[in-house]
């Protein structure tokens, strides 16, 4: 069995191959997403790589059924408490977004990477927020039911993700 750093490593060595030496850092870590893997923001993400998903949340999965009424009631989650910073669209560009740095992340770039695909990562970054990661974004353990934390994350990964 492979450990996650092994992985993570045949992973960086086959988009290395894919997208031709260093072009990957340009596209894939650095300007092409306009975020560095240093950059806070992929902080998060390096974490989940390298030492996994902390085990509360590794095998969580979204309860809620994928149809048009969690998707509803997570986009008016979405609006009240995520749109200010990530965006109407998701792209970290809200009206608060300006007054923080780092900046937030652009969720619907982010939603189509496959760790956003793995709902134990979103209820993680939800629930603890950004602190340990560098980040301004609360903690929502508290804030959100779960129904609208999960209906949340299915809006962020079926809508903002397309």
């Amino acid at each position: 069995m492979m450990t996650r750093s092994l992985s993570a490593a045949i992973a960086f060595a086959g988009a290395t191959i894919l997208f031709g030496g260093s072009a990957l850092s340009a596209q894939m870590m650095g300007q092409g997403m306009g975020r560095g893997m240093g950059h806070p923001s992929m902080a998060r993400h390096h974490e989940a790589m390298m030492n996994g998903i902390p085990a509360k949340f590794a095998d969580l999965r979204n309860p809620l059924p994928i149809d048009s009424a969690t998707l509803s009631a997570g986009r008016q989650v979405y609006q009240a408490d995520c749109a200010s910073c990530h965006g109407a669209e998701g792209r970290g560009d809200g009206p608060l977004a300006r007054t923080l740095n780092p900046p937030p992340a652009d969720l619907a770039w982010s939603a189509r990477m496959p760790l956003s695909r793995q709902d134990g990562y979103l209820y993680w970054t939800i629930a603890e927020g950004g602190q340990q990661f560098g980040t301004a974004m609360p903690a929502f353990g508290q804030a959100l039911t779960r129904k609208q934390a999960w209906s949340v994350i299915a809006y962020i990964q079926h809508d903002l993700g397309r």
